[in-house]
């Protein structure tokens, strides 16, 4: 499944040591964007606004209720604190960011189901 192996991919470079440098280098961001548009895929992060339907919900329901046509491999708290790969108990709360990677199509469903708010990215850079 393309899905599961992009959202391999991208967990195992957040967790890797260096990743993060790596990812903030905006060539190699941009590189890994454009490698997973050529297969279908892309990587996104929505963030939790107020009125969103995830506000004091958990990964699990955005998962159970979802389409599968996505995969979360993390969840950014407003406080920055960063889960890789989160467990469905965790806890989701407004100006939460939820990092997902999927297929081109199905990331702007979820994004107007739940309503969230695609963070605005910037030659591979998030905005915001």
């Amino acid at each position: 499944m393309p899905a599961a192996i992009g959202a391999e991919r991208i967990a195992n470079l957040i967790i890797r040591p260096g990743a993060d440098a790596f990812l903030q280098k905006s060539d190699s961001r941009t590189d890994l964007m454009e490698e997973l548009l050529n297969i279908g895929l892309q990587f996104d992060e929505l963030r939790i606004p107020e009125k969103s339907a995830l506000v004091g919900k958990k990964v699990e329901d955005i998962e159970l209720h979802g389409n599968r046509g996505f995969l979360i491999v993390g969840v950014r708290h407003a406080d920055d604190t960063l889960f890789v790969n989160p467990p469905g108990d965790t806890p989701l709360e407004q100006g939460d960011t939820v990092i997902v990677v999927g297929h081109t199509e199905d990331l702007p469903k979820l994004r107007y189901r739940y309503e969230l708010e695609r963070k605005k990215m910037y030659r591979g850079t998030t905005l915001g």
